[in-house]
């Protein structure tokens, strides 16, 4: 019996809808860099040293991000044809 509910979790896990994940993977690629953006202008816009550093070295996570959204956003346009 556990071994069916193994099988039958792992086959439903496995087979999942591509689209599906592709959607989950790009909404959290928008919400981090959404999170990142609002971080960024917030630590921008104060007086304190550390935290325009702060705003500077969110840099780092922006850029991936920005170019996993291009990849994202190429790879739909391409298979959509």
């Amino acid at each position: 019996m556990v071994a069916t509910t193994v099988t039958t979790t792992t086959t439903t896990a496995v087979t999942a809808d591509p689209t599906a994940v592709a959607f989950i993977w790009t909404a959290l690629v928008v919400i981090a860099m959404v999170i990142l953006m609002v971080s960024k202008e917030l630590a921008a816009a104060s007086e304190s040293p550390r935290a325009r550093n702060f705003a500077r070295l969110t840099n780092v996570g922006l850029v991936p991000l920005a170019f996993a959204l291009f990849g994202i956003a190429a790879a739909r346009f391409i298979s959509s044809f």
